[in-house]
């Protein structure tokens, strides 16, 4: 069992009866002397026997105690959690994002480790049902956690066990209810909920068709397997606009796996006709949805043999994504698997990525500022949806020619869930915009996409780049440059550069990350 439980149950202990009591308790279970520890796991048995034993010492019977343990526990693991949690969440957000919350913090410390499996499926704006399921029976444990989410957010939560394992039940599931006071909370509730996101026109086909580059070479191997519908196209060089252009579909002899991509004849009811970009995991085509003849965009995975988690994963995220309509995120039209292959369909979007603008010459401090605002925007709004981007960087913002519209696009989907055997080395994202604490090897969370945001706006206010490579480390990782004083940079505002600055710090604790403090003052440097 996870460690982080354990020390709970000894805080518990020790705060609400004392320190002799918690030692009378190990020496009880047969675990004298015994140094809990965060960041280790114990072996099931030991924690088992120590439960029973403070229960017995306390003469509660488990349920009851495993409940009060998961309330007092609640605050301390939301706190342990810490930059994976935005700011404006409350208790529902916390439940719509729990299964990725509970592995992503038990694993910062131990990649290995198996939590219990629990699901959260969100019924209606003021319901959810959890499913729950752990051969360790501390069903009530998690209840106590879920009622705990009621004090730490200061909401009314109503938490109901519908079924048991302890009971004869194959898992245990809960229905948690938001108890809403009166109609003008609820008012409230649905006016803060239309706010999170802006609407567009139903039809935004003719308007918002898409386009997409990328700033390097396709890294993830493709085995040049399939189903059989997919056939290979070579990856050439990367060319000086950042797009990265396709030479032949037959791959030369002798090339190499990992330079490989398929290119489909179809996706479904989408005929693909060119490949608009590659990252990591995914590649992008332009297709044509031939039940509504309209051009899209279509991203899949380009290798079908990753683990049916990951895969399942990356379309749970599409279609999560699919649910928010805003100006300044690309549109999710459609999500679906073909073969073993998962795939979502975005809108199509004519004009020129951010890259290639700022290749062109610095920008105008009025017009760098309302884009800068324009993404920063739409940062927020995949934040509230409990999503990390993962890999902020100027070519995955499109403007139109006028540059009076501005999306952000190419979410590193599932790029936290990589399966166990990835190498240590690998770290997702873009060399430049990666954040420090993603370098150090630690999991990535909404902090890094401002710390990106940061480079992308010292790139268009100062003319220049921000990082560079580190030629002594060996792994050619990235490191923070000192921010070059170039004249541009020098002639800016200084509440421009504080701000860049901000977000651009090394430590995710102290990094300005606060969307309403960042656009504020975005606004007043726009009247200035």
């Amino acid at each position: 069992m996870h460690g982080s439980i354990c020390v709970i149950v000894k805080q518990f202990v020790e705060q609400n009866y004392g320190a002799d009591i918690w030692r009378e308790i190990l020496n009880s279970a047969g675990h004298e002397g015994l140094v809990l520890s965060p960041i280790q796991n114990y072996p099931d048995e030991a924690v088992i026997a120590i439960i029973g034993a403070a229960c017995e010492h306390l003469e509660i019977d488990q349920r009851t105690a495993l409940v009060e343990v998961g309330k007092f526990a609640t605050p301390q693991l939301i706190r342990f959690a810490k930059g994976m949690l935005h700011p404006s969440w409350k208790s529902f957000e916390v439940l719509r994002n729990l299964e990725s919350l509970i592995h992503r913090t038990i694993r910062i410390s131990n990649p290995d480790a198996e939590p219990a499996t629990i699901q959260a499926f969100e019924l209606s704006d003021s319901q959810f049902q959890i499913v729950y399921s752990s051969h360790r029976g501390l069903c009530a444990l998690a209840n106590g956690i879920l009622q705990g989410l009621s004090e730490v957010f200061d909401e009314s939560i109503e938490v109901i066990e519908d079924t048991c394992c302890q009971h004869g039940d194959p898992f245990c599931t809960f229905t948690v209810n938001k108890v809403v006071d009166n109609i003008d909370d609820a008012a409230a509730d649905d006016r803060n909920s239309q706010s999170a996101s802006s609407s567009l026109p139903e039809d935004s086909s003719n308007s918002d068709p898409y386009a997409m580059t990328t700033d390097m070479p396709i890294s993830a191997a493709f085995d040049g397997e399939d189903d059989g519908e997919f056939a290979l196209m070579q990856e050439s060089e990367t060319s000086g606009s950042g797009t990265s252009t396709m030479s032949s579909r037959e791959p030369k002899m002798g090339q190499a796996p990992s330079q490989l991509i398929p290119l489909p004849k179809r996706i479904d009811r989408y005929s693909i006709h060119e490949v608009l970009g590659v990252g990591g995991m995914g590649v992008v085509y332009r297709g044509i949805d031939e039940s509504l003849m309209r051009t899209v965009a279509v991203k899949t995975i380009k290798n079908p043999k990753i683990e049916s988690s990951m895969q399942e994963l990356f379309l749970a995220e599409a279609r999560r994504l699919a649910k928010l309509n805003h100006p300044n995120v690309v549109r999710i039209y459609d999500v679906g698997k073909t073969g073993q292959r998962p795939y979502f369909v975005m809108e199509y979007l004519p004009g020129l990525t951010l890259l290639s603008r700022l290749g062109r010459g610095p920008l105008n401090l009025k017009v760098a500022l309302r884009i800068f605002g324009n993404i920063l925007d739409g940062v927020d709004a995949i934040h509230r949806l409990g999503m990390v981007h993962r890999d902020i960087k100027p070519g995955n913002v499109v403007l139109s020619d006028d540059l009076q519209k501005c999306h952000l696009l190419d979410f590193g989907l599932a790029v936290d869930n990589a399966p166990k055997h990835t190498p240590d080395r690998w770290i997702t994202g873009t060399k430049g915009y990666i954040p420090p604490e993603r370098i150090k090897g630690m999991p990535g969370d909404y902090r890094g996409d401002f710390f990106s945001l940061g480079c992308i706006g010292y790139e268009m206010f100062s003319g220049t780049t921000l990082l560079q490579l580190a030629e002594e480390n060996p792994a050619n990782r990235i490191s923070l440059k000192e921010v070059k004083e170039t004249h541009q940079w020098q002639q800016l505002p200084d509440k421009v550069r504080s701000t860049i600055r901000g977000m651009l710090h090394s430590d995710p604790e102290e990094r300005l990350c606060d969307y309403k403090e960042i656009r504020e003052k975005l606004e007043m440097m726009a009247y200035t």
